[in-house]
């Protein structure tokens, strides 16, 4: 089905706030009021709510169908003429058959380039080399040397990036771009059949939700330079290098060239990841808005770590706390995703690095970050766009290095392996920044097992000549257990089709 569009006259101000550094400040949303595509609603029915009661209440609501998201029950509803979104919110929420309806959201890229090309890729080897005129500390870096000592990579290790899409005959990429299988030889990759039954005609490299077709091309430049941090080809004697550079990326398309994208075609790039069993998504994007659909579909990705950005603060280009001030996807409270703040050259959390101790785990190198962009060159941007890539990396790296392990597993290896560093403590749940080489071998002693939980302290009764009265269980109260996918939902699905 067709993707709904921004109309021309909203595109320039129906944003999220830009995570840049080193761009000016840009307009964001008041935090009461997060951006979102104009007209348009995301609605969950109830399951037993058969067509006829959708129907009647999106006729109730003065809406229409636009159409169906690959979640169960999940539609995309435009308001008729005359009707607002927030009314048609409210009267869709009223209806017994719907579980909870809500603004499509915007989504938004965090960096724009602020640099001339430079050599020197610091972030994964720091000798305390100058970088755009800015000298370093050595070992401000992820140890990528080190960490390539135990394994550049794996082919069969995918991380799906849901950017602006992805400059594919870029020289230094265009050997690390992921083929689906189920439309690639004999022909399919352009047969003009659904071979995988998918839903896609000829997605043989990924899918744009922006164009509606089968080439996921980078219109930004955003998200070829995300992927060439991740996995650029290595030992090429071109360009630059990625942090696991023998892994592949898929790119998924939903952010347009200025950026922008909605949570509506975010679930559909993020349920085709975890239907094709991506094991890392790459989220370098945010806004304000709290989505419950955008939640659901990351739940129902439970075999895919979402490697997502913290966010660059607001207007003032200063970070912001994201435990008192929410950006999207980092503040979900979901087992599966690790937020990402953005270091510099010398151990800092970057000015414009949004933080959070509990929100975002580590910090990564997010500035002044050289990496691929479209037409074959390569470019410096910041933001912590810029570090979620080195942090996905590194996580390809643990899954080519230990196949069997659970995002669980990879998670603590990638929080358990950080360098500690005083910027970080108290910033971020870790207290450190990335260590890809520590991560590493952290998950290789465990087995890419999470670790164990710390153990409480002993308790000591008093002394007594008369044995005291039993002493109250030590160990703290149960946590609220994490949020789960429904039990029919654990596994990846592929798009639903329409339930108009």
């Amino acid at each position: 089905m067709p993707t709904s569009r921004l109309p021309a006259a909203f595109s320039l101000v129906l944003t999220l706030t830009s995570l840049a550094a080193g761009a000016g400040p840009v307009a964001a949303a008041a935090p009461s009021e997060p951006a979102a595509a104009p007209g348009e609603l995301i609605v969950r029915f109830a399951q037993d709510a058969g067509a006829g009661d959708r129907g009647a209440t999106r006729a109730a609501a003065d809406v229409g169908f636009e159409r169906a998201l690959p979640l169960p029950g999940v539609q995309l509803v435009t308001a008729e003429p005359g009707q607002s979104v927030p009314a048609a919110e409210a009267e869709l929420e009223r209806s017994p058959d719907v579980v909870y309806a809500e603004p499509n959201f915007i989504r938004q890229a965090q960096a724009v380039p602020n640099d001339p090309l430079f050599s020197n890729l610091y972030g994964l080897n720091n000798t305390g080399q100058a970088v755009a005129g800015v000298s370093g500390t050595p070992d401000a870096d992820i140890d990528a040397p080190e960490a390539w000592d135990l394994t550049t990579g794996s082919p069969q290790v995918v991380a799906a990036v849901v950017d602006t899409g992805v400059d594919v005959g870029h020289p230094d990429l265009d050997s690390s771009i992921w083929t689906n299988p189920g439309e690639s030889g004999d022909g399919r990759e352009s047969n003009g059949i659904d071979d995988d039954a998918n839903g896609l005609i000829d997605d043989s490299r990924g899918w744009d939700w922006v164009a509606d077709d089968n080439l996921p091309a980078d219109e930004n430049g955003h998200g070829t330079h995300v992927s060439g941090t991740i996995t650029a080809s290595g030992n090429d004697g071109t360009g630059v290098t990625g942090v696991s550079q023998n892994s592949r990326v898929m790119p998924l398309r939903v952010l347009d060239a200025a950026g922008r994208g909605t949570v509506a075609d975010l679930i559909s790039a993020y349920r085709y990841a975890g239907a094709k069993r991506a094991p890392i998504l790459n989220a370098s994007l945010g806004g304000s808005g709290f989505s419950r659909a955008e939640l659901d579909a990351i739940d129902a990705a439970p075999n895919t770590l979402f490697v997502v950005a913290a966010g660059n603060g607001g207007e003032d280009g200063v970070g912001d706390n994201v435990d008192a001030t929410p950006e999207y996807p980092c503040a979900y409270q979901a087992a599966n995703i690790v937020c990402v703040a953005a270091s510099d050259q010398n151990d800092g959390l970057a000015r414009f690095s949004n933080f959070g101790s509990v929100a975002v785990d580590l910090a990564a190198p997010g500035v002044r970050t050289l990496s691929t962009v479209p037409g074959g060159g390569y470019s410096y941007f910041s933001g912590t766009s810029m570090a979620t890539p080195h942090t996905a990396g590194a996580a390809a790296l643990i899954w080519s290095l230990v196949p069997g392990a659970s995002v669980a597993g990879v998670k603590s290896a990638l929080l358990g392996g950080t360098d500690a560093k005083s910027a970080f403590s108290g910033t971020t749940a870790s207290g450190g920044r990335l260590n890809a080489e520590r991560s590493l071998r952290v998950a290789a002693a465990s087995g890419g097992a999470p670790a164990p939980p710390v153990p409480p302290p002993a308790v000591v009764p008093p002394p007594a000549v008369v044995p005291p009265p039993a002493v109250p269980s030590a160990e703290p109260s149960a946590p609220a257990p994490e949020r789960a996918a429904p039990p029919d939902e654990a596994e990846p699905i592929p798009a639903l089709p329409p339930n108009p």
